[in-house]
C-alpha cells in the first residue's frame, strides 16, 4: 500500500462518480464496478472501526486482552488504507471526467465556511512503544 492518503477533494469527485453516467455500456459498467469496490471497501472499513471499538471499550473497563486489541488495530488500519487506495484510485481515474463535465465542486459546508482540504494520512507506527 504505497499511498494511504485521501483529500477532501477525492471525496467530492468519487461523490460526483457516483452519479455520473457514461454513454458506452464498457465505460458505465467499469465505473459502476468501480464504484461497488470502493463501497465494498467502505463497508469493510465500517465493519473493522465497529469492531475496533467494541474491543476498545471491552478492554478499556479490564475485559479483555491486549492481543485480541493489537489484532483488531491491524484489521481496522489494513481497511482504512485499502478504502484510502480504493476511493484514491476511483477519484484519480475519474478527476478529468468529472471536471470537464457540468459537476463543480463546492469548497463550503451549508452556513458558507470554508472546509479544510487537508488531506488525511492513515500512516503506520514504527512501533506502539507499550
Amino acid at each position: 500500500m504505497a499511498d494511504e492518503t485521501i483529500s477532501l477533494d477525492d471525496i467530492q469527485i468519487f461523490s460526483r462518480v457516483v452519479h455520473l453516467r457514461l454513454g458506452h455500456r464498457i465505460a458505465e459498467l467499469r465505473r459502476i464496478g468501480r464504484v461497488q469496490d470502493v463501497l465494498r471497501a467502505a463497508g469493510n472499513l465500517a465493519e473493522a472501526l465497529t469492531s475496533y471499538s467494541a474491543r476498545a471499550s471491552s478492554d478499556c473497563t479490564g475485559q479483555g486482552g491486549t492481543a485480541e486489541l493489537d489484532a483488531e488495530a491491524t484489521r481496522l488500519f489494513a481497511s482504512f488504507a485499502i478504502c484510502a487506495e480504493s476511493l484514491r484510485s476511483a477519484a484519480t481515474e475519474y478527476r478529468t471526467r468529472v471536471l470537464d463535465g457540468t459537476a463543480r465542486l463546492e469548497s463550503a459546508n451549508e452556513h458558507g465556511a470554508a472546509q479544510s482540504e487537508a488531506p488525511v494520512a492513515i500512516t503506520q507506527p514504527q512501533s506502539l512503544g507499550i
